[in-house]
């Protein structure tokens, strides 16, 4: 759970600094992004929404090797209603926890940025 790899980034990027350092800016942004909707989505019992920024995060979570996670993901992209809701929780609960900590764990490895704690 959340043990993020960049092999796949950095052979894409044919392991340029920068462009690795703005591939995992962009990743945090948007997936941050995503898993508040995602968690938002459920809170509101709106299925479009939960299924829209589950569909748009898994490319990126591919990209680091997040298997766990995107398996949780596609998981809620599938659903088409809340008669397991007990397992969609655990579901949304999972990947808005895990990728929390992997992007602060990026952030903090990768990036180089400081954490400030609430």
């Amino acid at each position: 759970m959340g043990k993020y790899n960049l092999k796949f980034i950095k052979e894409l990027t044919s392991d340029n600094e920068s462009e690795i350092q703005e591939f995992l800016l962009i990743f945090c942004r948007d997936v941050l992004e995503a898993i508040n909707r995602i968690k938002a989505g459920f809170d509101q019992n709106n299925l479009d929404e939960m299924t829209f920024y589950a569909h748009k995060m898994k490319t990126s979570l591919k990209y680091l090797d997040l298997q766990d996670e995107l398996l949780s993901v596609i998981d809620i992209e599938k659903t088409t209603d809340f008669s397991n809701y007990s397992d969609l929780q655990n579901k949304v609960d999972f990947v808005y926890t895990s990728l929390q900590e992997v992007i602060k764990e990026l952030k903090i490895n990768e990036l180089k940025m400081e954490i400030v704690q609430e």
